[in-house]
C-alpha cells in the first residue's frame, strides 16, 4: 500500500471489486468539454443516482439534484467563478438544465445522459413523448 495526498492506493488486482467510482458516459469523448466539465458532469450523474433513490423527481418523472456552487468548486479545486462557468459550458452542450427555484433556494439540474448510456432508451423515448 502507499499513500499520496492522504489517499492510501493498492494495487488493482483480479480479485479488486470498485464501490466507488464516478461513470463517465464515452460519448462525452466525442464534445469539445473540458476535463473538469466532464468531472462535473460525472459528479452530477453520480449525485442523480443518490437523487432517484430518494424520489427527487419533477411531475414528469424527470431527476434533479442539488449542488451548490461553493462545493462543486470544493470538489474540483477552483474558484466559484469556474465552477458557474463549467455548469453554463454543460447546460451550453444540453447536458444539464437549470431551474431556478427563487431566492435562497437551491437551483434544481436536470441531467440528459447521451443515448448510448441508456438501458431502457424505448421507454423513455415513449414517456417524453406521452
Amino acid at each position: 500500500m502507499i499513500e499520496n495526498q492522504g489517499v492510501k492506493l493498492v494495487p488493482f488486482r483480479r480479485e479488486t471489486k470498485l464501490t466507488r467510482y464516478l461513470a463517465l458516459p464515452k460519448e462525452l469523448l466525442k464534445l469539445d468539454l473540458s476535463t473538469t466539465a466532464m468531472m462535473v458532469y460525472a459528479l452530477l450523474l453520480d449525485r442523480a443516482n443518490l437523487s432517484q433513490a430518494n424520489g427527487w423527481t419533477d411531475e414528469k418523472g424527470r431527476v434533479y439534484v442539488h449542488f451548490a456552487t461553493e462545493n462543486m468548486a470544493q470538489y474540483i479545486g477552483q474558484s466559484e467563478g469556474s465552477a458557474r462557468r463549467v455548469m453554463k459550458d454543460l447546460e451550453d452542450h444540453g447536458l444539464i438544465k437549470r431551474v431556478n427555484k427563487g431566492y435562497k433556494h437551491p437551483n434544481e439540474v436536470f441531467l440528459w445522459v447521451p443515448t448510448g448510456s441508456v438501458d431502457n432508451l424505448v421507454d423513455i423515448l415513449g414517456a417524453e413523448s406521452a
